[in-house]
């Protein structure tokens, strides 16, 4: 079994030098050390060229250097990407071969020969056949795609063979396996003796995979967890394996086409047609007005003249105003934050604000949209019509566990629940044991409708459900469980049993 682990660093071009410097504390220049004190493991990384700036301008050439020596001496390899973190699908082809030039070219500049990137890593792991056809064309063998453009489901990957779209044999497509990669990125085991037996689990019967997440969840998001990342390396060595080399012994390849959509695209939003929802929704008028900002701006950008002065600093302008993080953070499906859309917005106007030779109406055209997307998104948050998108984007969350579903089935969920609480105090993952054990105590008062992410879908991320012994028939419950269950009359607990016989007849 080969696995390819994939780690992405990333900071928007306008990040407060405070956190960068607080990133690279806590994360950075730790996590470099430590790789560079490893031994065994390889490891896979995409850092965007404005974070590789922003290190330099700051002064922090140990992190740099350390990510360079591990690139030499082989313990990493470098993915290509675009430097400002862009939403590659909803750009023009010229955009597209722009910002992974500019990626490239920043990057080689500090890491030199140790930047030879052969996979291309689109932020957000963004996929559309078209974005991977321009990728191709970049000179890349392969790219990362997450499983849910599989078939718009999730865990139904095959994992013994990679993948390549139609007329694009040479192009390997590489999966992501969501599950594989939360078991880090959302860090239910702080120790390896909890995260082994949940990777033997998922890479039995299994011949490659990937897994992708944020680099910053070593040490900045989630402190403790670079402890785990290096007694992962230390175990798992021998499956560990760069992303060019598991295309490269990944000899099975089926083509075949691939859905559009990103590493946290819903399934059911992927199979509706609507993949990139975080960032483009067609009932999100904010989207469109942004949508529409940018168009304008790339639409003047290309009537200037690129060898003046103005156009050259209007052109950088666009470059970082193209981010993804501004078109996110306006989604309010659940994120939302009015500072990073004015930042984006910003960004845009700027472009066209000061050339002189961008006409008075399109510079009345950009202030006008600046002016629209600020004042729709302080009314939207002024009226509570951000809280309202999320519930209309998922409108059973409003609705407690409790409530819509059957008693016998949550009590079951209770007993999921109570087991992994008990294994995490037995390993003495106390707080792990605990977030367990007050996620109970919220489904039971039917508080699990103020979850971001709701505790069943994290419980899905480390178990398959059910896994414990099932309520029907079970002759011993647990104190715990049974201070939670929802109760159960008779007849229904009868009934229950005998479809339950039935079934396994």
């Amino acid at each position: 079994m080969l696995w390819s682990f994939i780690l992405h660093f990333y900071q928007p071009p306008n990040q407060d030098k405070r956190m960068v410097t607080q990133i690279v504390n806590e994360c950075y220049r730790p996590l470099v050390q430590g790789l560079l004190r490893a031994q065994k493991g390889k490891l896979s990384i995409n850092i965007a060229g404005t974070l590789t700036e922003q290190l330099a301008r700051y002064g922090y050439h140990e992190v740099l250097n350390g990510l360079r020596r591990l690139a030499k001496r082989g313990s990493v390899e470098f993915l290509g990407s675009a430097k400002y973190h862009a939403f590659l699908p909803l750009l023009p082809a010229a955009e597209v071969r722009r910002q992974i030039m500019l990626n490239n070219r920043v990057n080689r500049h500090y890491f030199g020969n140790a930047y030879r990137p052969k996979c291309f890593f689109s932020p957000e792991i963004a996929f559309s056949a078209r974005l991977a056809k321009e990728v191709r064309n970049e000179g890349f063998a392969s790219m990362l795609v997450d499983e849910v453009g599989y078939n718009g489901t999730l865990q139904a990957v095959p994992h013994d063979r990679l993948f390549a779209l139609p007329r694009l044999a040479d192009f390997a497509l590489v999966p992501r396996s969501r599950r594989l990669s939360e078991y880090f990125g959302q860090a239910y085991a702080r120790s390896l003796t909890t995260l082994n037996p949940y990777l033997e689990a998922e890479f039995s019967g299994k011949k490659y995979m990937a897994s992708a997440i944020d680099g910053e969840t070593f040490g900045h998001h989630r402190p403790g967890m670079e402890k785990v990342l290096y007694a992962m390396l230390r175990r798992h060595a021998e499956k560990l394996v760069t992303v060019s080399e598991l295309v490269a012994c990944a000899r099975e390849r089926e083509e075949r086409e691939f859905l559009p959509c990103t590493w946290s695209s819903d399934p059911e939003a992927v199979r509706n047609g609507i993949p990139y929802q975080r960032w483009n929704h067609p009932d999100n008028p904010i989207h469109r007005m942004q949508w529409d900002f940018t168009r304008l701006a790339l639409r003047e950008i290309g009537k200037l003249d690129p060898k003046k002065p103005a156009t050259k600093k209007a052109r950088r302008e666009l470059d970082a105003g193209l981010n993804s993080c501004h078109y996110w953070w306006a989604s309010a499906r659940p994120w939302w934050s009015l500072e990073m859309l004015e930042r984006g917005a910003w960004h845009l106007h700027e472009t066209l604000a000061h050339h002189p030779d961008v006409s008075s109406a399109s510079k009345r055209h950009a202030r006008k949209l600046y002016d629209t997307i600020i004042h729709q998104g302080f009314d939207w948050q002024r009226t509570g019509y951000v809280r309202k998108l999320n519930e209309m984007a998922e409108p059973w969350r409003t609705v407690p566990l409790r409530v819509r579903t059957p008693a016998h089935w949550f009590n079951q969920i209770v007993l999921e629940f109570e087991s992994e609480m008990r294994q995490a105090a037995r390993n003495l993952e106390y707080e792990k044991a605990a977030m367990w054990r007050d996620a109970v105590i919220r489904l039971r008062k039917g508080f699990d409708v103020y979850d971001v992410v709701h505790a069943v879908d994290q419980l899905h991320a480390v178990r398959t459900i059910p896994a414990a012994e099932s309520f029907l028939t079970r002759k011993k419950h647990p104190k715990f469980a049974q201070e939670h269950y929802l109760p159960v009359g008779a007849k229904v607990l009868e009934r229950e049993r005998r479809k339950l016989e039935k079934g396994r007849g």
